[in-house]
């Protein structure tokens, strides 16, 4: 999985290159994360390829973040979800 799916990003790096797209490489942020802490890790995927809510999350504070805008906060009632991650993942909430 890991080697297909680094090519597919790396394709998608290369195209955003080639055509001076801007392109926000999400995985640049999750992979490490993945590799610090696998276990940790799939508190924000719902399977092995799709994040859950709280990934999409980190995603979208991520991509604000790349825009220079102010971060959304954390929904109410997922507070508990986040303080669950382990602290190399929640520094990123």
């Amino acid at each position: 999985f890991d080697r297909h799916f680094e090519q597919f990003v790396q394709v998608n790096r290369d195209l955003a290159a080639k055509d001076a797209y801007p392109l926000i490489d999400q995985y640049n942020l999750f992979k490490p994360l993945r590799q610090a802490d696998p276990t940790g890790y799939t508190a924000l995927m719902r399977d092995g390829f799709h994040v859950n809510h709280l990934g999409n999350l980190l995603m979208a504070r991520n991509a604000l973040r790349c825009f220079q805008l102010e971060p959304v906060a954390v929904p109410a009632g997922w507070e508990n979800d986040v303080e669950q991650l382990p602290a190399v993942i929640r520094q990123h909430f």
